[in-house]
């Protein structure tokens, strides 16, 4: 449950500045739980995401 409020509340400070949101999955993406990761990425298009969760190790 916890990692699914993360995911909302990066998703929502995503709205505000995308970039920064950016910035911070660049940096810890690979390594947040793919939950937070999955709620994160509700709003970005499909390569976005596509991207994103490439990093993803699983």
């Amino acid at each position: 449950m916890i990692n699914k409020a993360v995911g909302s509340w990066l998703r929502e400070a995503g709205k505000k500045d995308e970039n920064r949101l950016k910035q911070f999955l660049d940096k810890f993406g690979a390594i947040m739980p793919r939950v937070t990761l999955r709620y994160a990425l509700e709003k970005f298009d499909k390569d976005t995401k596509e991207y994103y969760m490439s990093l993803k190790k699983f």
